[in-house]
Protein backbone atom coordinates (compact mmCIF):
# COMPACT_ATOMS: atom_id res chain seq x y z
CA UNK A 1 0.00 0.00 0.00
CA UNK A 2 1.32 3.44 -0.91
CA UNK A 3 0.37 6.60 0.93
CA UNK A 4 1.53 10.17 0.58
CA UNK A 5 -0.02 11.97 3.50
CA UNK A 6 -2.52 11.33 6.25
CA UNK A 7 -5.08 14.02 7.00
CA UNK A 8 -7.76 16.22 5.51
CA UNK A 9 -5.93 18.45 3.02
CA UNK A 10 -8.00 18.71 -0.18
CA UNK A 11 -5.14 19.84 -2.44
CA UNK A 12 -2.74 16.98 -1.74
CA UNK A 13 -2.69 13.21 -2.10
CA UNK A 14 -3.99 12.53 1.41
CA UNK A 15 -6.01 9.80 3.03
CA UNK A 16 -8.17 10.82 6.00
CA UNK A 17 -6.84 9.43 9.29
CA UNK A 18 -9.99 7.40 9.97
CA UNK A 19 -9.75 5.71 6.58
CA UNK A 20 -6.04 4.99 7.04
CA UNK A 21 -6.60 3.41 10.42
CA UNK A 22 -9.55 1.43 9.05
CA UNK A 23 -7.42 0.10 6.19
CA UNK A 24 -4.64 -0.97 8.55
CA UNK A 25 -7.10 -2.61 10.95
CA UNK A 26 -8.62 -4.51 8.00
CA UNK A 27 -5.27 -5.88 6.83
CA UNK A 28 -4.39 -6.83 10.40
CA UNK A 29 -7.73 -8.70 10.82
CA UNK A 30 -7.07 -10.46 7.50
CA UNK A 31 -3.82 -11.83 8.95
CA UNK A 32 -1.27 -9.77 7.06
CA UNK A 33 2.17 -9.04 8.53
CA UNK A 34 3.81 -5.72 7.68
CA UNK A 35 7.38 -5.87 6.46
CA UNK A 36 9.69 -3.06 5.43
CA UNK A 37 11.66 -2.74 2.20
CA UNK A 38 14.86 -3.52 4.14
CA UNK A 39 13.25 -6.68 5.52
CA UNK A 40 11.99 -7.64 2.07
CA UNK A 41 15.54 -7.31 0.72
CA UNK A 42 16.80 -9.69 3.43
CA UNK A 43 13.91 -12.10 2.77
CA UNK A 44 14.63 -12.13 -0.96
CA UNK A 45 18.28 -12.80 -0.20
CA UNK A 46 17.27 -15.96 1.64
CA UNK A 47 18.01 -14.68 5.14
CA UNK A 48 14.76 -16.18 6.39
CA UNK A 49 11.39 -17.18 5.01
CA UNK A 50 8.55 -14.80 4.27
CA UNK A 51 5.64 -14.61 6.71
CA UNK A 52 2.44 -16.19 5.36
CA UNK A 53 0.86 -12.90 4.30
CA UNK A 54 3.49 -10.16 3.99
CA UNK A 55 2.51 -6.62 3.03
CA UNK A 56 4.45 -3.39 2.52
CA UNK A 57 3.03 -0.12 3.80
CA UNK A 58 4.95 2.69 2.14
CA UNK A 59 4.87 6.46 2.17
CA UNK A 60 6.42 8.98 -0.20
CA UNK A 61 8.00 12.35 0.43
CA UNK A 62 8.89 12.37 4.18
CA UNK A 63 5.84 14.47 4.87
CA UNK A 64 5.34 15.68 8.42
CA UNK A 65 1.64 14.69 8.36
CA UNK A 66 2.55 11.10 7.58
CA UNK A 67 4.64 10.79 10.71
CA UNK A 68 2.31 12.85 12.89
CA UNK A 69 -0.82 10.86 12.04
CA UNK A 70 0.40 7.45 10.84
CA UNK A 71 2.96 6.67 13.52
CA UNK A 72 0.48 6.44 16.43
CA UNK A 73 -1.66 4.05 14.34
CA UNK A 74 1.37 1.92 13.46
CA UNK A 75 2.34 1.83 17.13
CA UNK A 76 -1.16 0.84 18.32
CA UNK A 77 -1.44 -1.91 15.73
CA UNK A 78 2.14 -3.19 16.02
CA UNK A 79 2.91 -2.44 12.38
CA UNK A 80 5.83 -1.02 10.39
CA UNK A 81 6.17 1.18 7.32
CA UNK A 82 8.77 2.35 4.83
CA UNK A 83 9.20 6.04 3.98
CA UNK A 84 10.73 6.99 0.62
CA UNK A 85 12.66 10.21 1.25
CA UNK A 86 13.49 12.91 -1.34
CA UNK A 87 16.57 14.16 0.49
CA UNK A 88 16.73 17.62 -1.12
CA UNK A 89 13.52 18.41 0.76
CA UNK A 90 14.96 17.47 4.18
CA UNK A 91 16.45 20.48 5.90
CA UNK A 92 14.46 22.44 8.44
CA UNK A 93 11.28 21.13 10.02
CA UNK A 94 8.32 22.67 8.20
CA UNK A 95 4.58 22.24 8.06
CA UNK A 96 5.03 19.94 5.05
CA UNK A 97 8.42 18.16 5.22
CA UNK A 98 10.24 16.80 8.21
CA UNK A 99 13.89 17.25 9.19
CA UNK A 100 16.85 14.91 9.80
CA UNK A 101 16.42 14.83 13.57
CA UNK A 102 12.80 13.76 13.19
CA UNK A 103 13.75 11.04 10.69
CA UNK A 104 16.36 9.70 13.13
CA UNK A 105 13.84 9.80 15.99
CA UNK A 106 11.28 7.78 14.02
CA UNK A 107 13.94 5.33 12.80
CA UNK A 108 14.78 4.63 16.45
CA UNK A 109 11.22 3.40 17.08
CA UNK A 110 11.78 0.36 14.87
CA UNK A 111 8.49 1.11 13.09
CA UNK A 112 10.00 3.09 10.22
CA UNK A 113 12.39 2.11 7.47
CA UNK A 114 13.84 4.76 5.13
CA UNK A 115 14.56 4.34 1.44
CA UNK A 116 15.74 6.58 -1.40
CA UNK A 117 13.11 8.56 -3.30
CA UNK A 118 15.90 10.44 -5.08
CA UNK A 119 17.73 13.55 -4.00
CA UNK A 120 16.28 15.91 -6.62
CA UNK A 121 13.29 13.64 -7.28
CA UNK A 122 10.68 16.38 -7.05
CA UNK A 123 12.69 19.19 -8.55
CA UNK A 124 11.95 20.56 -12.00
CA UNK A 125 14.51 20.58 -14.79
CA UNK A 126 14.75 22.32 -18.15
CA UNK A 127 13.48 19.99 -20.88
CA UNK A 128 13.73 22.15 -23.98
CA UNK A 129 15.38 25.27 -25.35
CA UNK A 130 12.32 27.46 -24.77
CA UNK A 131 12.37 27.25 -20.96
CA UNK A 132 9.97 24.33 -20.58
CA UNK A 133 10.26 22.66 -17.18
CA UNK A 134 9.26 19.17 -16.09
CA UNK A 135 9.95 16.54 -13.43
CA UNK A 136 13.54 15.47 -12.77
CA UNK A 137 13.03 11.71 -12.59
CA UNK A 138 11.01 11.09 -15.74
CA UNK A 139 12.34 13.54 -18.31
CA UNK A 140 15.49 14.04 -20.26
CA UNK A 141 17.25 17.22 -19.24
CA UNK A 142 17.92 19.97 -21.77
CA UNK A 143 21.67 20.59 -21.99
CA UNK A 144 21.71 24.31 -22.74
CA UNK A 145 25.45 24.52 -23.48
CA UNK A 146 25.06 21.84 -26.15
CA UNK A 147 21.55 22.85 -27.30
CA UNK A 148 20.21 19.29 -27.05
CA UNK A 149 18.40 16.93 -24.72
CA UNK A 150 20.53 14.44 -22.84
CA UNK A 151 20.90 11.01 -24.39
CA UNK A 152 19.32 7.92 -22.88
CA UNK A 153 22.73 7.00 -21.44
CA UNK A 154 23.14 10.47 -19.91
CA UNK A 155 19.61 10.29 -18.49
CA UNK A 156 20.31 6.90 -16.86
CA UNK A 157 23.64 8.17 -15.47
CA UNK A 158 21.99 11.32 -14.03
CA UNK A 159 19.15 9.44 -12.35
CA UNK A 160 21.49 6.70 -11.08
CA UNK A 161 23.81 9.31 -9.57
CA UNK A 162 20.83 11.07 -8.00
CA UNK A 163 19.66 7.88 -6.27
CA UNK A 164 23.23 7.17 -5.09
CA UNK A 165 23.41 10.68 -3.63
CA UNK A 166 20.05 10.17 -1.90
CA UNK A 167 21.18 6.81 -0.50
CA UNK A 168 24.42 8.30 0.84
CA UNK A 169 22.62 11.28 2.40
CA UNK A 170 20.08 8.97 4.06
CA UNK A 171 22.82 6.79 5.49
CA UNK A 172 24.56 9.87 6.88
CA UNK A 173 21.40 11.53 8.16
CA UNK A 174 19.81 8.42 9.67
CA UNK A 175 22.66 6.39 11.22
CA UNK A 176 22.07 2.66 10.89
CA UNK A 177 19.61 3.02 7.98
CA UNK A 178 19.70 0.08 5.57
CA UNK A 179 19.01 1.84 2.29
CA UNK A 180 18.45 -0.75 -0.43
CA UNK A 181 15.64 0.74 -2.50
Amino acid sequence: LLYHGIGDHPRTLNVPLERFEGELRAIRRAGYTTITVSEMDRLLSGGRSFPDKPILITFDDARADSFLHADPVLERLGMKATMFVPTSRIAEESAFHTDWATLARFAATGRWDFQAHGHFAHDLIAVDGTGGMAEFLVNREWLADEQRPETQEEFVARVTADYASCRDRLRAGVPGATVVG
